[in-house]
């Protein structure tokens, strides 16, 4: 019952597309989905874990950084997976304390450590915010993975 629902009848990278177009949709901002790479099985907790980081990047930069442009990547790397979700919005201070970081950055810290990645944030006043996401590969994943362009919604 803690599955997302769209990851029970597709895959991560069709996951934070859909989920991505669908917060975006009525909020007119104008978003890029990209993939690079093949995409390899994950675990599902990790899978779950890594949508909810996106979902939660996106919502951020909707509800709070009042973003006019949004762009994931999913990469599936031979030493790593990440996720980037980067926004022209209003930006803030990644220094202040905790406390002025709200709910969400620190669930999508601590969901990143439940799966063994990290969680790298970087944001300027007025400059939007970069929320990157690494994984390293897990153990018998592909390190063939070829590098392939990106593909954009």
């Amino acid at each position: 019952a803690l599955r997302p629902r769209i990851l029970e009848s597709g895959d991560l990278p069709a996951g934070l597309r859909q989920v991505t177009e669908r917060l975006t949709a009525q909020a007119k901002v104008k978003t890029r989905f990209a993939l690079y790479g093949t995409p390899w099985p994950l675990p599902a907790d990790v899978e779950d874990q890594l949508f909810r980081i996106g979902q939660e990047a996106v919502t951020n930069a909707i509800k709070h950084a009042r973003a006019k442009r949004i762009r994931v990547e999913l990469r599936y790397e031979p030493d790593k997976v990440s996720l980037l979700a980067e926004d022209d919005g209003k930006g803030f201070d990644p220094e202040a304390s905790v406390d002025q970081w709200g709910f969400g950055l620190v669930s999508m810290r601590e969901r990143a450590a439940q799966i063994g990645a990290k969680v790298i944030i970087q944001s300027k006043s007025g400059k939007g915010t970069q929320v990157r996401v690494e994984l390293p590969a897990p153990a018998g994943a592909p390190n063939d993975v070829p590098n392939q362009k990106g593909k954009a919604n």
